[in-house]
C-alpha cells in the first residue's frame, strides 16, 4: 500500500507595505525634526534660577514668560533636601572654656558637692528625701539556730552575755555588714537617740522587706499570715537603747579605717608622692602644759588643705610656709574619735610624726571618701546644733 503524505498549503509571507502619511502628519514630522536639529546645535544649557525663598529651582524661559519649576527628579535643591538626612552628621565637639574647666575641677574636689551627688533615699521617720550621705542605713539581722542554742546554754554561765534570739536592726555602715540596707534614718545623734529611746519609734524602721525576710526565716507564709501575727512581727524587733552607741562606734571605725588607708597610699602621680603629709603646728597649739608646768602632747588634728603646694614645692622638697597663707579645713580628731581611738590611730598609723606636727590630708580624688566619712561623723555629732 502506497503511503500518501497529506497535502499542505504553504502561503507566502505578506509583504510590508510602507505606511502612507497624510499631508498634516508630514508637516508635523518636518517641524519636530527641525526643532530637534536646532536643540542639538545649541550647546548652552537651559538657564535656571533659584526661587526667592530658595525652596526650588525655576527654569528660565524666553520671551519674558513666567518661570516654571523644574520636575522634582531634576531639581538639585529638592534632591539635596531629600538626601540630607542620609548624610552623616559632622561630630560636634564642644570645647569648654578655661573657666568652665577650672569650675569642674573645683566641683570634683568639693566634698559637699560629692555628698549631694550620692543616691537619694527617704528617711523612714521624717519622710524626708535626702542624699544617702546624710542618712544612716539599717538592715535586718536574723538570728541563727546556733545563736539560740548558745543563748540557752548561757544560763549556766552567768558571766556570758546571752545573744538575742529575735531579729535586730543593725546600722549598715561597715562593709562587713550582712544584707543590703532596707531603711534609712537621719544621720544626727539627736534623731538616733530619739528613735531608739524607750518611747521611740524604732518599729517604723521595720519595713515590709524586713518582715518578709523574718517570715521566711521562721518558715511562715507571708501571704496567709493574719493581722495579729503581722503586728507581732512588727514588735519582734526590740528597741535596743545601745543602737546609738553602735552607730557612733561604726562611724568612728569607718573614719579610722579610711585615714589608715590614706597613710599607706603612695603614688607618683600624687603631688609629694603620698596622700598624707605633715606640718608644724608651732606654739601652744601642738603642746600644752599641765598643772605642774610639764608639757604634754595634744591629740593630733587632721588638716584638710587646698592642695599640696602649701607643703611641697615643684621639686618635691618640704616647704615650711606660714599657716596664715594656707587655705585649709581643720578636723579635731580628739573630739571626733575620742581619746582611745585617737591614741590608737596615732600609735599604729601616725606614729612617725612628732607631737609638734599634725597630719595633713592632700586634696585628691583618692582622699575624697575619707573626707566624706569625716564630714558625716562631724555632722552626726553636731547635728543637734546645726
Amino acid at each position: 500500500m502506497r503511503h500518501v503524505m497529506p497535502f499542505r498549503t504553504f502561503w507566502p509571507s505578506r509583504p510590508t507595505i510602507p505606511r502612507q502619511l497624510s499631508s498634516h502628519q508630514c508637516v508635523v514630522t518636518r517641524l519636530s525634526r527641525r526643532r530637534l536639529s536646532n536643540d542639538a546645535s545649541d550647546n548652552d544649557p537651559q538657564p535656571t534660577i533659584v526661587s526667592e525663598d530658595g525652596s526650588k529651582t525655576l527654569r528660565g524661559r524666553k520671551h519674558e514668560n513666567k518661570s516654571l519649576p523644574l520636575p522634582v527628579l531634576m531639581d538639585p535643591v529638592l534632591q539635596e533636601v531629600k538626601q540630607k538626612h542620609h548624610k552623616p552628621k559632622p561630630r560636634q565637639i564642644d570645647t569648654p572654656s578655661q573657666a568652665a574647666l577650672e569650675f569642674r575641677r573645683k566641683l570634683r574636689r568639693n566634698v559637699h558637692a560629692n555628698a549631694l551627688l550620692t543616691t537619694v533615699r527617704q528617711c523612714s521617720v521624717t519622710r524626708a528625701r535626702l542624699p544617702i550621705h546624710f542618712l544612716i542605713p539599717f538592715t535586718a539581722e536574723m538570728p541563727n539556730a546556733e545563736d539560740a542554742e548558745e543563748s540557752g546554754e548561757g544560763k549556766e554561765a552567768p558571766k556570758a552575755e546571752p545573744k538575742s534570739t529575735g531579729p535586730t536592726l543593725v546600722p549598715a555602715i561597715d562593709i562587713s555588714t550582712k544584707g543590703s540596707p532596707s531603711s534609712y534614718l537621719l544621720a544626727t545623734k539627736e534623731a538616733v537617740n530619739s528613735t531608739f529611746s524607750r518611747k521611740g519609734k524604732s518599729h517604723v524602721l521595720v519595713n515590709e522587706r524586713m518582715k518578709k525576710r523574718y517570715a521566711a526565716h521562721i518558715g511562715q507564709n507571708w501571704e496567709k499570715a493574719s493581722a495579729d501575727w503581722l503586728d507581732k512581727t512588727r514588735k519582734a524587733w526590740p528597741a535596743e537603747q545601745s543602737v546609738p552607741d553602735t552607730v557612733l562606734a561604726a562611724l568612728r571605725r569607718s573614719v579610722v579605717a579610711n585615714i589608715a588607708w590614706c597613710a599607706k597610699e603612695e603614688d607618683e602621680r600624687i603631688p609629694g608622692g603620698s596622700l598624707m603629709s605633715q606640718t608644724v603646728l608651732g606654739g601652744a597649739e601642738g603642746v600644752e602644759e599641765d598643772d605642774e608646768g610639764k608639757s604634754k602632747s595634744t591629740p593630733p588634728r587632721l588638716l584638710y588643705v587646698e592642695n599640696s603646694s602649701s607643703y611641697y614645692n615643684a621639686a618635691g622638697e618640704y616647704v615650711d610656709r606660714p599657716r596664715e597663707e594656707m587655705e585649709e579645713v581643720e578636723y579635731d580628731l580628739g573630739k571626733l574619735l575620742g581619746p582611745e581611738l585617737c591614741e590608737e590611730l596615732k600609735e599604729k598609723h601616725l606614729g612617725e610624726w612628732r607631737d609638734d606636727r599634725a597630719p595633713v590630708l592632700i586634696r585628691h580624688p583618692k582622699s575624697m571618701s575619707t573626707i566624706m566619712t569625716l564630714e558625716k561623723l562631724q555632722n552626726y555629732l553636731d547635728g543637734a546644733n546645726g
